[in-house]
């Protein structure tokens, strides 16, 4: 929801001089140093919606296959296949499809939701071309116990509920949560002037557990974080049709172990995730039922130095993946070695970073030189030139109808610079950052059709380029505060073949969002607005899809007793009823309307 989730742009709030590095304590995280000099949004977490959702709403480009259909990122004109997905500091990309349905995550208990734009292929490897979104689990912030629990209601037969039950002690933390989701989605609309029909079988049903636990002392820590996700959902009808789709299940279990052991002057982590995918597509009658499983098991290990003003970080990564379907052969496993090495340096003026990768499969190195500079007490000026890489899935070698074994990995190169600047005037405060970037990909893995089939193959090359935009104002008139953001980017992608140069599909030369908070003593409202321009959806560039632009509101009170806290919150999605499409033939819900109420009941030491 927009009301629900407020995003910054990090480098905008940015100070204007860099405190000096610690030269006996290391706490550069890989992450910070990865996204040094690059455009970096940080998303509010907790809101218990899908994640999808909260994306859209901020004005980030989800390629959504209808209510209750896939959703995948899309961001700089870069395909859903070409941003990475960590969760925990393990890569969530699914090594079949290599990507994340954002459908199936809910921002229910996350601690921290980062999105790094521009490649970080010299740390993350394989998929960071176009970005980086990084989901974190971390201990709670405060010593006590708490619980909380909340029901949301809403159109289309929509009901939700979460709990969640926190312990944190000196030395440790205990965290479980659960949530279950259902959408009926049944909602009328029309489009392309055809006559008024109804979504129908695109019912939506989905449960979560995690649990989240470490323990600590003054040198070591040690997490655990488990997740299972189970959920069934109707795939709805096309356009104008009332036939059904089929339908989808989905069972994801995620499993990471972290270890951190820390002195005056050396870090050493260590990563061991699991993470498992199983995925039956029943289409309609008289249709073969589809299945698959994927598994990656990945193991990673870092090693932080600090040598006078100088932090060095330095490790190495083994992912093993594999995938199994009907459309395979025989299954298939591949395994892939990478090491790392990263340089960084801060002082009071300055911060620059220096990294390399090298990819053992494949016999590619990534490489990365990023820089910030305060220019003063308000202008801060980043840069980052780097190069980054994506391995073909597996289905993209395997599949027995139109994979290809010879297709080469896409490799490019990225270059962003930008300002942030950040002042104070009166009781008014701004952060404002702008950046321009330019990307180039060569052999860029696209499906085509070929005599009716399906094929995998390498396209000549990419060209992106751009601007991005974000803002942050907020102040005080009377009794009330306020906040605005604002968030626009400005892309054109093309793809070449033979020479031929077209617009990318299902790219939006223009998206944006905006979103004004009020608040008055325990009242709160909030108004939001995310729009995108037209976008093509053929080869030729002859079809496209209108742009929209959509409207929502959301109002509430806290009531507070004691340390304890009772919230009623109610809200409306696209209130102007605006008929639309994210893809082709993939009806979105009209005007919809919610009620939610948390409960949250807290002890502390």
């Amino acid at each position: 929801m927009t009301g629900i989730l407020c995003y910054i742009s990090l480098l905008a709030t940015a100070p204007d001089t860099f405190p000096a590095a610690d030269t006996v304590f290391i706490p550069e995280k890989r992450q910070q140093v990865a996204s040094i000099g690059k455009n970096v949004l940080q998303f509010e977490s907790g809101s218990g919606n899908l994640l999808n959702q909260d994306l859209s709403a901020a004005g980030i480009s989800i390629r959504q296959y209808g209510p209750s259909g896939i959703g995948t990122l899309s961001r700089r004109g870069a395909d859903p296949s070409q941003l990475q997905i960590l969760w925990n500091g393990i890569v969530l990309n699914n090594p079949m499809l290599g990507m994340t349905d954002l459908g199936l995550l809910q921002n229910d208990a996350l601690s921290r939701i980062v999105l790094t734009e521009g490649g970080s292929g010299s740390f993350y490897g394989s998929g960071s071309v176009g970005g980086t979104l990084s989901m974190q689990h971390n201990a709670p912030e405060k010593t006590g116990e708490s619980v909380t629990a909340s029901v949301t209601s809403g159109s289309f037969g929509r009901l939700q509920a979460n709990a969640d039950c926190r312990i944190k002690k000196s030395n440790g933390f205990f965290i479980w949560d659960n949530q279950w989701l259902h959408v009926d989605n049944d909602f009328p609309y029309t489009i392309k002037n055809s006559d008024n029909v109804r979504m129908q079988f695109a019912d939506r049903e989905q449960r979560k557990s995690r649990i989240s636990t470490g323990l600590h002392n003054k040198k070591c820590d040690v997490a655990l974080h488990a997740e299972w996700q189970k959920g069934d959902r109707g795939l709805g009808t096309s356009a104008g049709s009332t036939t059904s789709l089929g339908r989808q299940s989905d069972e994801n279990k995620r499993v990471v172990l972290h270890s951190n052991y820390q002195s005056s002057k050396v870090k050493w982590v260590q990563r061991l995730g699991f993470i498992q995918d199983n995925f039956i597509f029943q289409p309609p009658a008289n249709q073969i039922k589809d299945s698959s499983r994927s598994q990656s098991l990945q193991y990673q290990q870092e090693w932080h130095f600090s040598a006078g003003s100088w932090n060095i970080i330095t490790g190495a990564e083994l992912w093993h993946a594999s995938g199994k379907t009907r459309y395979y052969h025989q299954p298939v496993r591949q395994l892939f070695p990478a090491q790392f090495l990263s340089l960084f340096r801060q002082s009071r003026k300055y911060r620059i970073a220096a990294s390399s990768r090298w990819e053992w499969h494949e016999q590619i190195s990534v490489n990365s030189i990023s820089a910030e500079y305060a220019l003063g007490k308000v202008v801060n000026l980043k840069s980052s030139v780097n190069s980054s890489f994506r391995r073909p899935t597996l289905n993209d070698q395997f599949w027995s109808m139109g994979g290809n074994l010879n297709l080469k990995s896409e490799k490019g190169g990225n270059a962003e610079a930008g300002l942030a600047a950040k002042w104070n005037h009166g009781p008014v405060k701004t952060n404002i950052s702008a950046t321009v970037w330019a990307r180039f990909l060569n052999n860029p893995i696209v499906w085509l059709p070929d005599n009716n089939i399906w094929s995998a193959s390498n396209m000549q090359r990419g060209e992106y380029y751009g601007a991005q935009f974000t803002a942050v104002i907020s102040g005080v008139a009377g009794l009330c505060t306020w906040e605005w953001h604002n968030a626009a980017e400005l892309c054109r992608a093309n793809m070449v073949k033979n020479d031929i140069r077209f617009n990318a599909l299902f790219v939006p030369r223009f998206s944006g969002a905006s979103l004004l908070k009020l608040h008055h003593s325990q009242w709160f409202l909030n108004i939001g607005c995310n729009w995108q321009s037209m976008r093509y959806t053929s080869t030729d560039n002859l079809s496209t899809l209108p742009g929209y632009g959509l409207l929502s509101l959301q109002t509430g009170r806290n009531i507070l007793y004691r340390q304890h806290i009772m919230a009623f919150s109610s809200g409306a999605d696209n209130i102007l009823n605006q008929s639309y499409e994210v893809m082709p033939g993939r009806p979105m819900p009209l005007r919809s309307v919610w009620l939610k109420i948390n409960i949250h009941i807290n002890k502390t030491n």
